[in-house]
C-alpha cells in the first residue's frame, strides 16, 4: 500500500474506533407482551422498530432514552365496535425495566385460568383478583396463590383470608368467624392548604402483600370527620396500607394529593400538601402529542392521558424521572410521532375535537407519594379550553 494511502487508512480506522467507543453498549430488555396488537420501540431520535413477541415474551435492545408503545384492542359487543388502549412508556436504560407491555389480559385469555366459586350466605361480596363476586358467583382466575378480601355490607364487617393455593377448579367458603368490624379512622389534619383550596377529603388504599386489592376502600373517599378503614388487626407486614388526602385548587382547577403510610390505628395524624404548588393547567398539543407545564421539575413520574369522549380510545403516556431529566427544563412530556409506526391506524390517534387530556406529576412511590393533577388546556382546540374547570379526583391506586 502506498505510504500516503496507508496513513489515510490508519487515520480512518482510528477515528472509526473512537466513534465506536463513544456509542453506549446496548441494553437488552425482555417483557411480557400480553397479546398486544402492535408493539414498537424507538431510541430517542431513531425510527420505530416493530417488536415481534415469541411465546408471550418480547425482547429488544436500546442504547439510550427510548419509547415503548403497545396497542391493546378489544371488541365490545354492547357497542359493536373495537376499543383501543394505547400505552406509551418513555424510559431510560437506567430505569427499572417495564414489567410488561401494558396490555393486561384477563385470566381466561391466558390459558392458565381455573374456575373459582365463592360460597356462603354471610357476606355480600368477595374480592378476588380484579373480580367482585357475590355469593355463589364464579370467576376464572390465574393459577397460583391468592388472597380473598371479604365484605359483609349488612353488618359492616370484613375479613382478609390469605394463601389459597388455586391450581384446579375449586369452591371457596369464606370464614365468618374471622370477620371484624370496619373501622372509622380519624381524619388527619392537613398542612399546606392555600386560601382557594377546597376542604380536604380522604380515602384509604389497601392491598395484601400478595397483591390483592381492597377496591372498596380505594374508590370511597371518606368525609372530613373520618375515613372508613381496614381493621388494623387484619393487616400484616408487607401489606400496602396508606391514607390519601387531597384538595382542589379552585383558582386553577388542579388537585394536589399526598399519600402517607398507615402505621397504627391512629397514625398518621397529619398530612402535608405543601410539597407541591397548585399546578396551572398545562398546555396540551395534539400535533405533536405533548404537554408543557409551569413549575419546578424533579418529578419522579409524569403522565399525559387522552380520553376519547366516546370511550373507544385511551392513550396514556408515562415518563420516568430519568427520561424527564433528558429534557432541558423537566417540564415537557413530548411523545414521538406515533403515526410513523408500521401498521398504525388513524383511529388510535386522539383528536383535539373529541378527547380530554389530563396531566399528573408525582414524586415518590409505594405508600408515600405526592401528586398534582390538572386537566390540560388544548392549545389547538379552543372549544375544549374550559375543561380544566372540571373537578378531579387523584388516582385511586398508587404505583407499587
Amino acid at each position: 500500500m502506498h505510504p500516503r494511502f496507508q496513513a489515510r487508512w490508519f487515520l480512518a480506522t482510528l477515528l472509526a474506533g473512537v466513534v465506536a467507543c463513544d456509542e453506549p453498549d446496548p441494553a437488552t430488555i425482555s417483557i411480557d407482551s400480553n397479546g398486544t396488537a402492535v408493539l414498537a420501540v424507538a431510541d430517542e431520535g431513531d425510527p420505530w422498530r416493530i417488536v415481534t413477541p415469541v411465546l408471550g415474551r418480547a425482547s429488544f435492545e436500546v442504547r439510550g432514552p427510548y419509547a415503548l408503545v403497545s396497542v391493546c384492542t378489544r371488541f365490545l359487543n354492547d357497542v359493536g365496535r373495537d376499543t383501543a388502549h394505547v400505552t406509551v412508556q418513555l424510559r431510560d436504560p437506567a430505569d427499572e425495566p417495564p414489567r410488561d407491555a401494558g396490555c393486561p389480559l384477563e385470566a381466561s385469555e391466558t390459558g392458565m385460568a381455573v374456575d373459582v366459586t365463592v360460597a356462603g350466605d354471610w357476606f355480600t361480596e368477595v374480592q378476588l383478583e380484579n373480580y367482585v363476586l357475590g355469593p355463589g358467583a364464579t370467576a376464572a382466575v390465574e393459577r397460583g396463590v391468592h388472597d380473598l378480601v371479604v365484605f359483609d355490607g349488612v353488618h359492616d364487617l370484613m375479613s382478609i383470608e390469605r394463601g389459597f393455593q388455586i391450581d384446579r377448579q375449586v369452591t371457596l367458603r369464606p370464614d365468618a368467624s374471622v370477620a371484624r368490624p370496619i373501622v372509622q379512622r380519624p381524619a388527619p389534619t392537613v398542612d399546606g392548604l392555600v386560601a382557594t383550596d377546597t376542604s380536604p377529603a380522604f380515602y384509604v388504599t389497601y392491598a395484601t402483600a400478595n397483591g390483592q386489592d381492597a377496591w372498596y376502600y380505594q374508590s370511597s373517599p371518606g368525609p372530613t370527620s373520618g375515613v372508613r378503614d381496614v381493621p388494623f388487626e387484619l393487616t400484616e407486614p408487607g401489606d400496602h396500607h396508606a391514607i390519601v388526602g387531597y384538595a382542589q385548587h379552585l383558582a386553577t382547577g388542579s388537585v394536589r394529593a399526598t399519600s402517607a403510610p398507615i402505621t397504627s390505628p391512629t397514625e398518621p395524624t397529619s398530612i402535608s400538601l405543601s410539597l407541591i404548588d397548585p399546578l396551572v393547567p398545562p398546555i396540551v398539543s395534539h400535533a405533536p402529542l405533548r404537554a408543557t407545564w409551569d413549575g419546578p421539575g424533579s418529578w419522579d413520574r409524569a403522565t399525559l392521558e387522552f380520553n376519547d369522549l366516546d370511550g373507544l380510545l385511551i392513550l396514556t403516556a408515562t415518563a420516568t424521572a430519568a427520561w424527564l431529566g433528558s429534557n432541558a427544563d423537566g417540564a415537557t412530556l413530548s411523545i414521538p410521532d406515533l403515526t410513523t409506526i408500521p401498521g398504525w391506524q388513524a383511529w388510535w390517534s386522539p383528536l383535539p375535537s373529541t378527547t380530554t387530556s389530563l396531566v399528573r406529576l408525582r414524586r415518590g412511590s409505594g405508600e408515600r407519594w405526592d401528586e398534582v393533577a390538572a386537566y390540560g388546556r388544548a392549545a389547538d382546540t379552543p372549544a375544549l379550553a374550559g375543561i380544566d374547570s372540571l373537578r378531579l379526583a387523584p388516582a385511586a391506586r398508587p404505583a407499587r
